[in-house]
């Protein structure tokens, strides 16, 4: 049965009796003409599951003011978001289990439970008593609420192919006019009572429950909805019964297990990317609507229209009227002649300046105020649903049939979640929006506005690749790769048998005594790879001769010529077949010994995560509730005073850390020996400059600091001066490495998306700072709130290290051009682990080497004081080996775990004669130097800023713009180190490879031969007493 199935749907013009994919197949064939009443059946589903998501905003704002929750007007906004994002709250916890039972039972069931659960949960809303009552069937209808993603599987079935277009536009289009019609249904019949007295008596259910009547017809409508519903035509349950059916048994007769082919949606990265992309445009369409309705319904003195529910009814009602029109006749055009990438892309481009213009439409009155309110809000509601409606194209072409229920139930859970943050925050950035009315800058709803530009900004910018892909591409660029794997297998395949072969031999002869003549002949007489180190017998004239009965005596062994640039080096092949099999199957066992490990940190930098997110919004909303005043006018008063003397320069200095950041690493990348010398002397001048600046404030904190810059200006001269000599030698190493970056046009893209994460985090890690004033024991946590931001940025450092460590060492390796877009998705997941216990170590590590190497200065001629020195860097030199920078390239190729590619790569160093070299190599402090530039010139913008405007502020400040800016650029530099990093741990694993010049090699040739001689840590003398 499951052949005749397959057969079926192969072929197009053979259909069989009783096969319900045939069915539904010949149900496409046949209808050649335009599907108007599936299409009818979709869109009047999709209304009326949309129609209760924003009916309630319009009347939302008296609602509020009604239950007697909010304390004063201003207050109104706070309490409203969560109403608004209860239902989404809701629908967020339920979406997954409503997609896979679609999937499972079919989609007519989920459609007649979701249209039922509108009409009871909805009519309930509009009889709540009290604000938690309001909030408990908000949340029980959004739970309920599973059509939305059941629609879009169903659509993509039942429709032939040049009509799926027609089909999302249809979904997305009915979605969006509802939520533009049911404002406007809420705006004209909420208040019944109150508009139309004739008809409405004060005493009748509509005048004592006054938002009843716009419930109720939306719940009326859901009702019929269902009587139609009846009637759909659903073979899906069979269809995807066939198809299960049909999978198993192909699985079955290829030995395969399909659920690895189709199994985690969770890696399906074109799905995966798309509904990212989703999420932030539908966060910006729930925060839309709401602040939409709050604005026009606000006073003119908070920079609002004054309007009434009915006027807000009806500029609602024209943009649907002029979203229907779009919709229908012009997007499906644009979205075959522009591609839906590109559809969302200009969409959200020409959304940024209609948002910006809307503080400025306030200012009008009459006729151009109603015109041009109209024109931007039908613009504004017309290229959000093209740009949703091309998302969702791509999520359904990026999964197959039997998937679609449940991918869209991963869509819905997403974007449900996305939904619940926008109408709170929508809230509470319009109560704050009304209260700064005077700032300087952004005043009043200007905010508010440009929040909604930042939500677009990211959603554009997230269309670009490599981060969002489509599923064409991906088949293509896995092709791409197969082809090139295959490729290179091919030609490495017949050298490695050899080598096994050879190996197995070698091993074979390691059972033999050391006196066997044939072990004797094979290591003597001219075999090319050693097991055991050659004997200083002198060996037999010719492998011919038979094997003497006594060894020759041994002779005078003679010290080793000294190596030339122009002499290649010893035995190559010896070390070819090092690097030819690091990865060997001890280094499995490794792996798996140490996943545990890995693991563990990878779990608790979650847990550290979830907590600080957790404590930093609960923080925020203690900021926020002491701005409004609930907590006293004493804490009101000193929130405002933050807000107006400590935030713009915060921003400031994190803006300014950016520019900074991409500054530092561009220049890198074109003048790399310049910028050598440019941070070394440059960080001296800025934190000298710096720590002069503080010390002219004469306040105690400020000296301190002030002091602090100093001593660490003057440290870092003498640095400068005693590294003269290393500095050529370091400048051609980093100008070579930083060749291959060229060859990989995407390569910094991790770098800008880990910067970007960075500012968004360090954004909201501010605003929990600016919470954490009023907090108890403010020290202690804002201590807390930095280590966990110093240890996040780390993360996200090593996370672009990473990234970029196995891409450019499978090149040098294996001349391979790795996907960017994969290894930066492989350091998010396999090897995040090992990032987060390197980002908790390596610092750590690193910095009590050199407090252990500060103590050998202090060993002299006291015998109490050497033992202490050489015992602390004897035991630092262990960890360091045991744990170090250099491992990340080894995690980055190979998968190993940290501890063991620490232990792999320092031991590659040693046997390539590299440990000095690499000992002392200057990148990663100029790595370090360039944050500590940053942070400086950071210092002096804020400090000098802040001494004006609020001198109490001015050494807090200094300190958190000086750490915000070395931590942005720590990340922006993780590509030059990474570069460097490579280079050398590849060199070491295969020296003999075309992409290496003589530079390493001629280095360690001036260093045996004592011309180069490597700076030790200087010791002093003491005189003997």
């Amino acid at each position: 049965m499951a052949e005749e199935y397959k057969e079926a749907l192969l072929e197009k013009h053979k259909y069989h009796e009783g096969c319900p994919g045939c069915k539904v197949e010949q149900m496409k064939q046949l209808r050649r003409g335009y599907p108007y009443l599936e299409l009818s059946f979709v869109w009047i589903i999709v209304l009326s599951t949309s129609l209760p998501i924003s009916s309630l905003y319009p009347f939302l704002y008296y609602m509020i003011e009604d239950f007697g929750v909010a304390k004063t007007e201003k207050d109104i906004g706070f309490y409203a978001g969560f109403i608004g994002c209860s239902f989404m709250l809701g629908r967020a916890l339920t979406s997954v289990f409503w997609g896979i039972v679609a999937d499972r039972y079919g989609r007519k069931p989920i459609i007649l439970l979701g249209t039922i659960s509108i009409a009871i949960f909805n009519a309930l809303f509009g009889l709540s008593l009290n604000f938690w009552m309001a909030i408990g069937t908000r949340f029980l209808l959004g739970s309920f609420n599973c059509l939305l993603g059941t629609m879009k599987a169903y659509a993509s079935e039942i429709f032939r192919d040049e009509y799926q277009a027609t089909a999302m536009s249809a979904v997305s289009t009915a979605w969006g006019i509802g939520l533009i019609i049911g404002p406007a249904l809420g705006g004209f019949l909420a208040q019944p009572a109150d508009k139309y007295p004739n008809v409405f008596s004060k005493d009748s259910i509509f005048g004592r429950f006054p938002y009843a009547l716009p419930c109720f017809t939306i719940s009326a409508f859901a009702l019929v909805v269902t009587v139609l519903c009846c009637f759909i035509h659903d073979d899906s349950y069979e269809v995807l019964e066939a198809a299960s059916r049909e999978s198993t048994a192909s699985a079955g007769k290829t030995g395969k297990n399909e659920k690895t082919s189709q199994g985690s949606l969770l890696k399906n990265w074109p799905l995966m990317s798309s509904i990212i992309v989703y999420c932030v445009l539908c966060l910006h369409d729930t925060a839309y609507s709401e602040i939409f309705a709050l604005w026009a319904n606000s006073p003119r003195k908070y920079g609002g229209l004054s309007y009434s529910t009915n006027d807000v009814g009806t500029v609602l009602a024209i943009s649907g009227l002029g979203l229907f029109s779009f919709q229908v006749f012009v997007y499906p055009l644009a979205e075959r002649l522009l591609g839906p990438v590109l559809v969302t892309r200009y969409a959200g481009a020409l959304m940024i300046p209609i948002q910006m213009s809307y503080p400025f439409i306030a200012n009008l009155s009459g006729l151009s105020l109603s015109l041009l309110l109209n024109c931007a809000s039908i613009l504004i509601n017309v290229l959000s649903v093209s740009a949703i409606t091309d998302l969702l194209i791509l999520q359904n072409k990026a999964v197959d049939q039997s998937q679609r229920g449940a991918a869209n139930g991963i869509a819905m859970t997403a974007m449900s979640l996305f939904k619940t943050v926008g109408p709170a925050g929508a809230g509470i950035l319009f109560s704050w929006s009304e209260r700064r009315l005077n700032a300087a800058f952004l005043p009043g709803s200007h905010l508010v506005f440009f929040g909604l530009n930042v939500i677009v900004v990211v959603g554009v910018a997230l269309t670009f690749k490599p981060f969002l892909t489509t599923a064409v591409e991906e088949r293509e660029e896995t092709e791409k790769k197969q082809r090139g794997v295959k490729a290179v297998e091919e030609e490495e395949g017949e050298g490695e048998s050899k080598d096994k072969e050879h190996h197995r031999f070698l091993a074979s002869l390691n059972r033999l005594n050391p006196t066997n003549p044939l072990r004797i002949i094979v290591n003597n007489g001219g075999g090319t790879r050693y097991t055991t180190p050659p004997s200083s017998r002198a060996p037999p004239p010719t492998q011919t001769q038979p094997p003497p009965t006594r060894a020759p005596p041994p002779e005078e062994p003679h010290p080793p010529p000294s190596p030339s640039p122009s002499t290649p080096p010893p035995q190559p092949l010896q070390q070819q077949s090092r690097s030819i099999f690091t990865p060997t199957p001890q280094t499995l066992a490794s792996l798996n010994s140490t996943k545990y490990t890995n693991k563990f940190f990878l779990l608790l930098f979650i847990l550290h995560k979830v907590v600080a997110i957790a404590f930093v919004c609960f923080l925020v909303f203690r900021g926020v509730q002491g701005l409004i005043g609930s907590n006293g006018n004493n804490v009101k008063r000193k929130e405002q005073r933050i807000l107006k003397f400590l935030l713009p320069q915060v921003e400031a200095a994190s803006l300014l850390s950016i520019i900074l950041a991409f500054s530092w690493q561009m220049a890198f990348r074109l003048w790399p020996e310049f910028m050598i010398h440019f941070i070394l002397w440059s960080t001296f001048l800025m934190s000298l400059s710096s720590g002069i600046l503080l010390l002219c404030f004469q306040m105690p904190a400020t000296d301190a600091v002030g002091v602090c810059l100093i001593a660490f200006s003057i440290g870092n001269g003498l640095y400068a001066c005693w590294i003269t000599r290393r500095i050529k030698f370091c400048s051609k190493i980093l100008v070579k490495s930083l060749e291959p970056v060229s060859k990989f046009s995407d390569l910094n893209l991790p770098t800008y998306y880990m910067l970007a994460a960075g500012f968004v985090w360090m954004s909201l890690w501010i605003f929990g700072v600016i919470g954490a004033l009023n907090f108890y024991f403010p020290p202690l946590v804002i201590i807390g709130l930095v280590l966990s931001l110093a240890w996040t940025t780390e993360v996200m450092r090593n996370v672009v290290n990473l990234t970029v460590s196995r891409v450019v060492a499978l090149f040098y390796l294996r001349g391979m051009q790795s996907s960017t877009r994969f290894s930066f998705q492989r350091a998010l997941s396999r090897n995040l682990g090992s990032a987060c216990l390197g980002s908790l170590f390596v610092p750590t590590i690193e910095a009590l080497r050199i407090v252990a190497r500060g103590l050998n200065l202090l060993k002299g001629e006291d015998e109490f004081m050497f033992c202490c020195a050489n015992c602390c860097l004897n035991l630092m030199t262990f960890i360091f080996e045991h744990g170090n920078g250099w491992a990340f390239v080894q995690i980055a190729a190979y998968g190993k775990g940290f501890v063991r590619a620490s232990q792999d790569t320092w031991k590659l160093f040693e046997d390539a004669d590299m440990v000095e070299i690499v000992d002392a190599d200057i990148t990663s402090s100029i790595c370090f130097l360039t944050g500590i530039c940053s942070g400086c010139v950071c210092v002096i913008m804020a400090a000098a800023w802040t001494y004006t405007v609020y001198k109490p502020f001015t050494a807090t400040i200094s300190l958190l713009a000086f750490f915000i800016g070395y931590l942005m650029t720590r990340i922006s530099m993780a590509l030059p180190h990474a570069c460097v990093s490579c280079y050398y741990a590849c060199y070491a694993e295969n020296s003999e490879s075309r992409f290496f010049d003589k530079t390493i090699r001629d280095r360690q040739a001036l260093i045996k031969n004592g011309r180069v001689v490597v700076p030790t840590t200087p010791r002093v003398r003491r005189a003997v007493a």
